[in-house]
């Protein structure tokens, strides 16, 4: 954990935080594991459901012979959060709460 820790400071993916929330950081076993962890109400619910992907890929695909595909491995960290909610995505290491 403190590796990873530390590799995400380097980057500025995370910083030291003084929020009042916090959730328990896990590691967890890549194999066919699926982790959820609730937002404890700090967050509004999104009442928009996700496209049917078979019929959006139909969509897309119609007319169409070259693809491209991404690695989203680390898409998370591409998507922006508001500076007044960051405080709201806080969670706790041995080391600290970022």
């Amino acid at each position: 954990m403190y590796k990873i820790t530390q590799e995400l400071l380097q980057f500025e993916l995370i910083r030291p935080s003084y929020s009042p929330y916090g959730a328990l950081a896990l590691l967890v076993a890549k194999h066919d594991v699926i982790q959820r962890i609730s937002g404890g109400g700090a967050t509004e619910t999104d009442n928009h459901p996700l496209p049917n992907m078979e019929q959006t890929i139909q969509i897309l695909g119609n007319g169409y012979q070259l693809f491209s595909k991404f690695n989203m491995k680390s898409g998370f960290w591409q998507i922006p959060i508001e500076e007044e909610d960051q405080h709201k995505t806080a969670f706790i290491t041995p080391e600290g709460l970022y």
